[in-house]
């Protein structure tokens, strides 16, 4: 029965990966406008080996292009042939419809974001099927399911006999089995069908064959069965092209044995692959862009697998010609010019990948890469870098452009010799920095969110918790940032250093500054309130930053809050890292280490990690929050909390807020809660140490 006139007619695009994702939408589409209507292709095969003849046909015969958007999908190159087919057909036609719809969390490149296109993210099946349905019918509604005789196989007896009439039916099934992917069961359906008496093996069911055996990837029976068919009828580009994907597919399964009588054979098999697609390519009219464009494709892929690159590129060019400036073949061109060592001509295309408006930060990346390989000056490099930077949300820490400057540009100078600044805690993210000829250290940071937080513990929950603890309180903080570790003795000496600060010491421990400088990666210690509170004013005059002590209340939040739950139970954790105490994740009394350790020591990201240890982790990343040494707060006690987030004077004499416990104090004195008052701003001792924050503006 023929389509009624005005019936929208669909070609879904979409990454075979997502198949499960995607099968509900496309299933409810066929129910709202009918299964001729919306083509759906289920085949999982990674090649990417689809039903050629029918996919090239289906979307050229289609005035609209649905593409299911996701991760895989813009990774996809089979996706991205599609898409590059189809707008050289919307160039022809600018009745064509592209429909993004995006399934799953991701970015629409900008080429989409600039079309009309539907977010299905979170969004029911239902609502979504309507929403596009609606796109396509121009709010027509939805047309009615419609059902297609099949064209007859070949020429019916005069008289049809039950065994003729059986045929019919098995090829009707077998072609709906080949358009649900189901490969094995429409090759039972024709060889059944072929058995039978009165039924001819034509052109139409070998290649149906042929293309059931290629879904299954049984390539010597897809090869006889498309060699069959051209027999019957030489005119069948799509027997051709099954004939030349089965010749690639078996070389690259004798490729893959690596002896040489194998190689020879797939040599001669990759020959007659490009002979038989160069029979198809001679037979696909003209007008069929999208049919030539797959097939040239195709070829492609077997030059390069044959690794004969120079007609590997001739191909690609053929390719751009018919669809220019298509940034897949672009990509493609640009590798095959890097093989074939053709680096000026690669900086050509790498440009003009970059200069596209949709470029993404790595095409500059990519480009500067190109530069770097035809010996362009650096300053050409470096431009093409500082463009992926601006294209890069946080150029400061993406891994991608750091790496990338670090092979293409010439090393400076370091900012602080290794002397003053060592390797490890660069490791650990630690930054050094020079104003004015005055060198200082910035450490990593964990960024703590606004919002309630509820200070102090249960002695239900915790057997532990002392009378200081249990008057809780909810206090609500501005978002603020918090060094991921204490202060080092490395920061501290270049704040000595620069204002000829005293060397930090206490009478009550015979610990010297020469023996801290000797483990420069340690927290410094014997350091007063008053020298540290002097550093991070320091700190913040010298980086143009917020920097200060923690509060009280900061200080505990970082330790122990969990951001996605900050007024529930996993954010009155007893320790930084859970309920149970355990002495593989803090330096403590009961790690028997007996001084300080370095800092991240307990990080699970620490290099030659100690047999045993485990990460010690806040649920912020804050490492060291429990044990190793006492850290300096911002704050002064308060039975009640009721100073915890107050930022006392730098004249206040009262006795401070130490929090955190350190070497020497027990599992009950790393708590999380546990609050400790040793003694005023000129107090000192080797258990004490400090770590800052960093605050929001206003804070």
């Amino acid at each position: 029965m023929p389509q009624p006139e005005g019936t929208p007619r669909a070609f879904i695009s979409h990454a075979h990966a997502d198949n499960t994702l995607c099968a509900p939408y496309a299933a409810g589409l066929k129910r709202r406008l009918g299964d001729d209507a919306v083509w759906y292709d289920l085949n999982n095969n990674p090649e990417g080996h689809l039903l050629a003849a029918a996919l090239q046909r289906e979307l050229q015969a289609r005035p609209a292009l649905v593409v299911f958007v996701t991760p895989a999908a813009l990774e996809s190159f089979w996706v991205g042939l599609e898409i590059d087919a189809f707008l050289g057909l919307m160039a022809q036609d600018r009745a064509r419809m592209l429909l993004p719809v995006r399934l799953a969390e991701c970015a629409l490149p900008p080429f989409m974001n600039a079309m009309t296109w539907i977010d299905a993210v979170g969004q029911p099946v239902d609502a979504i099927v309507e929403r596009v349905t609606q796109a396509l019918t121009g709010g027509r509604g939805p047309a009615p399911t419609i059902t297609v005789a099949p064209a007859a196989p070949g020429a019916a007896p005069a008289r049809p006999t039950a065994e003729t009439a059986q045929a019919q039916v098995l090829l009707e099934e077998a072609r709906a089995e080949l358009l649900e992917s189901h490969w094995n069961d429409a090759i039972a359906k024709l060889r059944v069908a072929l058995s039978l008496p009165g039924v001819a093996p034509s052109a139409d069911i070998l290649g149906e064959l042929a293309l059931a055996y290629a879904g299954a990837q049984r390539w010597e029976l897809a090869l006889d069965a498309a060699g069959r068919g051209t027999q019957a009828s030489r005119l069948r580009a799509d027997l051709w092209q099954i004939q030349g994907r089965a010749h690639t597919a078996l070389a690259r399964d004798l490729r893959a044995k690596g002896d040489a009588k194998a190689l020879d054979e797939a040599r001669a098999h990759e020959r007659e692959a490009l002979d038989a697609y160069e029979q198809a390519r001679g037979l696909i009219p003209r007008g069929e862009l999208a049919a030539r464009l797959a097939l040239l494709a195709e070829m492609r892929a077997t030059l390069t697998g044959a690794g004969s690159w120079a007609e590997a590129l001739e191909t690609v060019n053929d390719e751009l010609a018919l669809a220019p400036n298509t940034p897949t073949r672009l990509t493609v061109k640009l590798e095959l010019l890097r093989r074939l060592g053709s680096d000026t001509e690669a900086v050509d295309v790498a440009r003009a990948l970059a200069e596209r408006a949709d470029a993404p930060a790595s095409a500059w990346l990519t480009y500067a890469r190109a530069l770097r390989a035809a010996a362009a000056p650096e300053a050409e490099v470096r431009a093409a870098l500082d463009a992926a930077a601006r294209l890069t949300s946080n150029a400061a820490s993406d891994p991608a452009l750091a790496a990338a400057r670090r092979e293409l540009l010439a090393p400076p100078p370091p900012v602080i010799p290794e002397a003053r600044f060592p390797a490890r805690l660069a490791r650990l993210g630690y930054t050094a920095h020079s104003r004015d000829g005055v060198e200082f250290i910035i450490p990593p940071l964990c960024p703590i969110p606004a919002g309630p937080f509820r200070l102090g513990s249960d002695k239900a929950r915790d057997g532990d918790a002392r009378d200081s603890e249990t008057s809780r309180r909810t206090v609500t903080l501005a978002a603020y940032e918090i060094a991921r570790y204490p202060v080092t003795v490395a920061e501290y000496q270049l704040f000595r250093l620069a204002t000829k600060r005293a060397e930090p010491a206490s009478r009550h421990n015979p610990l010297s500054w020469s023996e801290q400088l000797a483990a420069p990666d340690h927290p410094v210690v014997n350091v007063t309130w008053r020298d540290a509170f002097d550093y991070v004013a320091w700190l913040a005059r010298r980086a143009e930053q917020p920097w200060r002590l923690p509060t009280e209340a900061e200080w505990e939040k970082a330790a122990r809050s969990d951001p996605r739950d900050p007024l529930g139970a996993s954010s009155e954790r007893i320790y930084p890292w859970g309920d149970t105490f355990d002495a593989s994740r803090c330096n403590s009394q009961e790690s028997g280490l007996g001084a300080t350790s370095p800092v991240g020591w307990y990080s699970a990201s620490e290099e030659n990690q100690r047999a045993g240890r485990q990460s010690g982790a806040s649920p912020c990343g804050a490492e060291d929050m429990a044990g190793n040494v006492w850290e300096w707060t911002a704050s002064v006690y308060a039975q009640d909390y009721g100073k915890s987030n107050q930022v006392v004077g730098v004249d206040n004499t009262e006795s401070r807020i130490n929090r955190g416990g350190s070497w020497v104090s027990d599992r009950r004195g790393v708590r999380a809660a546990y609050r400790l008052s040793v003694g005023g701003p000129d107090f000192a001792r080797s258990v004490l140490g400090f770590r800052h924050v960093r605050a929001s503006p206003g804070s």
